[in-house]
């Protein structure tokens, strides 16, 4: 069992390769289109799901969740990581907040679900007639598991540990509809507990699964049924149901699709898009906004 633990978690990790501030909900992404413009057909339903990766990958104006902050934040928190020559992660380490930095971690994976939802929303309401019936279930297993993605990484900041009371503290506002993000309970949503969102989690990812492809092209960035489970895995071992944390990843084991690297691959294996251990990846492209950063390397030497 620790052999195939360790080998879903390693190859479980999500390479991000390379990519502040309050006006997030006015911009539109750099690389799709903002889903509250209307989703009425295939095309823009494309171009709207562009919208909800690229609000993962981050950009020069919107870098503190998978573009930077969530890479490091971890460390940063607990006691395995000091700022050096950078300042922006002191605030982080002394478990200071103030309103210029505390909004970046909270807003933007809500930004995300936001995207999410919206085109959810069209194609659950039939809005998007021109698209193929497979082709719209994967792209609805692929925003249900991207809103799972985003309410755990929530839950797990700002929330205690699942296994800490069994769920029942506060952990963040369950989001799974269109909302108005400037009143009612877009603008001040009640909070869930823990284990409210950890639930709504796996029912996102659950249904995800069978609705997404298997032999999704992994250096495209999107996420397929691998992605989804692993997900799904690592959910459960935070949840502390190892059983099925284990099922789940020996599930994603046995399909071949995925090989740890070698001890000479280890270094030259993150420069390759869509290497074999790699099962989810968020794409960068040297025409990305601030592609020259936010790298893990520029992160450690800050």
């Amino acid at each position: 069992m620790k052999k195939i633990y360790k080998s879903v978690l390693v190859v479980l990790a999500a390479a991000t390769l390379t990519s502040c501030g309050n006006s997030w909900l006015d911009e539109s992404p750099s690389n799709g289109a903002d889903t509250e413009v209307a989703i009425d057909n295939y095309a823009k339903a494309l171009n709207a799901l562009y919208g909800v990766y690229d609000g993962l990958q981050g950009s020069s104006s919107r870098n503190e969740y998978y573009g930077a902050r969530m890479l490091y934040y971890g460390d940063v928190r607990a006691d395995d990581m000091q700022s050096s020559t950078g300042t922006r992660t002191v605030p982080l380490y002394e478990m200071r907040y103030t309103a210029s930095n505390a909004p970046g971690i909270w807003d933007i994976p809500y930004n995300v679900i936001r995207r999410a939802n919206s085109l959810l929303d069209a194609i659950e309401k039939g809005k998007v007639a021109d698209g193929k019936e497979a082709d719209l279930a994967d792209m609805k297993g692929q925003c249900l598991t991207v809103r799972a993605l985003a309410h755990f990484d929530l839950c797990r900041i700002y929330g205690k540990p699942y296994q800490m009371d069994n769920g029942t503290s506060y952990g963040v506002p369950i989001i799974t509809k269109p909302v108005n993000p400037y009143e009612g309970e877009g603008l001040y949503p009640s909070r869930n507990s823990v284990k409210e969102v950890y639930d709504q989690v796996i029912s996102d990812l659950t249904a995800a699964i069978p609705l997404l492809k298997t032999a999704q092209t992994k250096e495209n960035g999107y996420i397929n049924q691998g992605a989804a489970k692993a997900l799904l895995s690592r959910v459960y071992l935070y949840k502390g149901d190892n059983q099925q944390a284990l099922s789940v990843a020996k599930e994603v084991i046995a399909s071949g699709s995925y090989e740890l690297w070698a001890t000479d691959e280890y270094v030259s294996g993150w420069s390759k898009p869509g290497s074999k251990e790699m099962i989810f990846e968020i794409v960068n492209k040297g025409t990305d906004d601030w592609v020259d950063r936010e790298s893990i390397g520029y992160l450690m030497a800050e």
